[in-house]
């Protein structure tokens, strides 16, 4: 996401390679859009283990979900995203924001509180979050900015690379009957019966009055998602357009309807589903370092703030396949073999 009215102010336009947002990122840091006069701002910013800034690796075209490296195909095979030249090319771009202070010097100690606080506090140019968090930092940021304006940017092109956000498959509940509930089976085969009939789908969808919705002028309208409250059972986590453009229209401020609308057809447009979708954790059994990344963040942090040199990546890969990330890989690929077979058949 960027702040479009930063860029209008400035009189840029969306970047479209990654020099060019170099070049926006730098005049965020010098130029005073959010007017304050105090040059306070931060171009990009990120959050502690490298997380949360998943669209600075992904105009390299690194598979990364919520920060962490995943699985995908690279030199014709699939293999652990944080090993790979991608990732050694993104590591040295960041490395170059953080030197210009064009990354949040504080990224790696932001918990996710402070992330959100800065980007409340219109200190924040450019980040990366999912649009159905944006309701209470938009009416943050217009208590501070009241022209304040949010837009997806598309992936600006890294030079020898495809760049794409990672897509991971969020499927609909999938049911079992326990054997010691045998007795109760069918009543749960009716309640299910009725959850996917078409005939119920406008009380799925809207749930119970005063619940999930209220009834205004004879229309029954959604009410917003609250903790202490659950969402109508028809949402099923927004997999239908038909549920998400309801869920929009309904649930959001008129002023913000078009423009989280906007910024899912962006995420869409770049978003590819990555081949390791679906691994299993047993691949990482016995390798329990492999699996939470913690080699992976240290390099990541001590070669982006400069402590250590981009050069440092080679002994990382060398360590991380030493430490089981070999052993992980072949695993990973025969689990993939599998896959692709059971696809074929």
């Amino acid at each position: 996401m960027i702040r479009k009215d930063w860029l209008d102010k400035l009189g840029l336009e969306l970047p479209k390679t990654t020099e060019d947002y170099k070049n926006v990122l730098r005049a965020f840091r010098d130029k005073d859009p959010n007017g304050n006069g105090k040059q306070d701002e931060l171009p990009t910013t990120g959050r502690e283990y490298g997380k949360w800034m998943d669209h600075l690796f992904a105009m390299f075209g690194v598979a990364m979900w919520e920060g962490n490296p995943e699985w995908d195909i690279y030199d014709g095979k699939i293999q652990y995203a944080g090993v790979t030249k991608n990732m050694k090319a993104a590591i040295a771009y960041i490395r170059d924001l953080y030197k210009e202070k064009l990354l949040d010097n504080e990224t790696f100690l932001n918990k996710g509180e402070v992330w959100t606080a800065k980007i409340n506090n219109n200190l924040v140019g450019s980040w990366y979050h999912l649009p159905a968090n944006l309701p209470d930092r938009f009416a943050a940021m217009k208590k501070g900015a009241p022209d304040a304006y949010i837009v997806g940017m598309p992936l600006p092109k890294a030079e020898g690379f495809d760049g794409f956000v990672t897509q991971k498959s969020m499927g609909e509940p999938e049911w079992l009957i326990p054997k010691k509930a045998e007795a109760k089976a069918p009543y749960s085969l009716k309640l299910l019966d009725f959850f996917y009939d078409k005939a119920n789908d406008e009380f799925i969808r809207y749930g119970i009055e005063g619940m999930q919705h209220k009834v205004v002028d004879g229309k029954k309208v959604l009410l917003p998602a609250d903790e202490n409250r659950s969402l109508a059972l028809g949402m099923r986590n927004l997999t239908t357009s038909e549920d998400m453009e309801i869920r929009i229209e309904e649930t959001m401020p008129e002023d913000m309807q078009q423009m989280v609308k906007d910024i899912f057809k962006v995420s869409t447009a770049d978003a590819r589903r990555i081949a390791g979708d679906g691994l299993p954790n047993t691949v990482y059994e016995g390798y329990p370092d492999i699996q939470s990344h913690k080699l992976f963040q240290e390099y990541l942090t001590k070669i982006v703030i400069g402590e250590w040199p981009i050069g440092k990546f080679d002994e990382f890969v060398d360590r991380w396949n030493k430490a089981g990330g070999a052993e992980v890989t072949k695993r990973v690929q025969e689990w993939y073999d599998k896959v692709r077979a059971g696809k074929a058949g």
